[in-house]
């Protein structure tokens, strides 16, 4: 009788390192305040949105740490974008803040489907540059701030075939995104010198893309072996 010798299963700790490209749909919200700076109370508030376009680039890694189809991918991704928010008044002055950059490190976690399919959550932690304006003709300020924020979000990837057969594996990918930013304040500007002021912002981002595996494939699964038992008794 010929028993087949077993074959050496998957590891835990197996994986693939990524890179892509993404376009950025993003639609931003902005509450804009608008405080007396020597006594501090509030004057005016404004709530404002805007949905530009911008891209990015994205690095993770790939793995699935229980060796079953349930995969987990630490990743960042770089958003270079030109998305500013304003509030307009008559004559053309205007207040609000403009989103240049947008980094998130974060993980996502979902199963893996048959027909190359992945469906994952997302979670992480972002920074933000933005450009704090204000624009009280003729005089403009403005003011660079960082901010650090939280994201939440879902997705999916699909490896179509017609893509396979350029030595790594590429995914085509959809993404939801949403981001609650640390408000910004910009103090006592040369444009309103008697006024501070405060920007609250949140993101709602869609993202489309495509990623490249950049891990060597695996070989091909070999034939099974054999060895002979020893008869029965």
């Amino acid at each position: 009788m010929r028993v087949p010798c077993p074959q050496t299963a998957q590891t835990a700790a197996s994986g693939d390192l990524y890179i892509g490209g993404e376009l950025v749909k993003n639609w931003g919200w902005v509450r804009s305040t608008e405080r007396l700076a020597a006594i501090d109370v509030q004057t005016n508030q404004f709530t404002d949105r805007a949905d530009p376009l911008g891209g990015g680039l994205l690095i993770g890694y790939k793995f699935a740490p229980w060796a079953n189809s349930v995969i987990v991918s630490p990743f960042a991704s770089f958003d270079f974008m030109n998305s500013p928010v304003n509030h307009t008044f008559a004559g053309g002055s205007y207040l609000g803040t403009t989103a240049n950059f947008m980094g998130t490190f974060g993980l996502k976690v979902g199963p893996q489907l048959g027909q190359g399919v992945w469906l994952y959550g997302i979670a992480g932690v972002s920074v933000l540059n933005e450009t704090l304006k204000i624009n009280f003709v003729p005089t403009y300020s403005s003011q660079s701030a960082w901010v650090a924020g939280g994201t939440l979000g879902f997705g999916g990837a699909w490896k179509p075939t017609v893509l396979q057969g350029y030595g790594h594996p590429v995914s085509l990918f959809a993404e939801y995104h949403h981001t609650w930013w640390q408000d910004a304040n910009f103090d006592t500007p040369t444009a309103s010198p008697v006024f501070n002021y405060t920007f609250a912002r949140q993101d709602d981002v869609v993202k489309i893309g495509f990623t490249v595996d950049l891990s060597t494939p695996p070989p091909p699964a070999s034939a099974p072996m054999y060895w002979k038992a020893l008869p029965a008794k």
